[in-house]
């Protein structure tokens, strides 16, 4: 599996598996610089991009750090070393007053073509997959076989089945028995929303 063009760049080569270069937060996440406010973060790194982030997006691991967000990207010029992001972020009671210092949080940022500049990273836009594979290699993980030559594979959907596209929040006014029998499902899973009682047999997920 392969990741979104991103910054900063995660080392996902094997051997190493992608979740524990995820994990990595040394390694995935960029620390919130001096300066660092709500709605703001300052990050001396950003001025090595000779292109605006606006439009991207930041994940923002901050304030107290039990949630993170995703946040669009604005106010940033190239070779700028901050940018802005909405102040709308729930759940910060007095984080949210400017008392608290935000340096030493975390974020990364994504969704701009620019970041697409590590091998294993993708990008797309509304009419382009662009794609950097990784390097050839003679062996691959037993449970990761490579493709054959030539071939990517594109995950299109979340959901293969879902049985109500309610919020998950909305409560269940009556209940559906679903049996699901001998399919394979690719790249997806199934969402049995309002759903009891329900059977899944000879599913292969993958």
């Amino acid at each position: 599996m392969m990741v979104e063009a991103r910054w900063p760049n995660l080392d996902f080569a094997p051997p190493r598996r992608l979740e524990d270069a995820v994990l990595d937060r040394a390694a995935a996440w960029r620390p919130t610089g001096s300066g660092t406010v709500y709605g703001e973060i300052h990050d001396s790194g950003l001025a090595d991009f000779d292109f605006s982030w606006d439009g991207g997006l930041a994940t923002l691991n901050v304030a107290h750090q039990f949630f993170t967000w995703t946040r669009t990207v604005s106010n940033h010029t190239a070779h700028g070393s901050s940018f802005a992001y909405p102040q709308d972020l729930p759940g910060l009671a007095e984080w949210s007053s400017g008392k608290h210092n935000w340096a030493n949080n975390q974020f990364f940022l994504s969704g701009k073509l620019g970041a697409l500049d590590s091998p294993g990273e993708w990008f797309a836009d509304n009419t382009t997959l662009h794609f950097r594979p990784l390097p050839g290699r003679d062996e691959a993980p037993a449970c990761a076989p490579p493709p054959e030559d030539g071939s990517i594979e594109v995950k299109v959907r979340d959901y293969a089945l879902w049985t109500l596209s309610l919020p998950a929040n909305w409560p269940c006014k009556t209940y559906t028995t679903v049996a699901i029998r001998g399919v394979s499902v690719v790249g997806a899973t199934v969402n049995l929303r309002c759903c009891q009682s329900c059977e899944m047999s000879n599913v292969t997920l993958s």
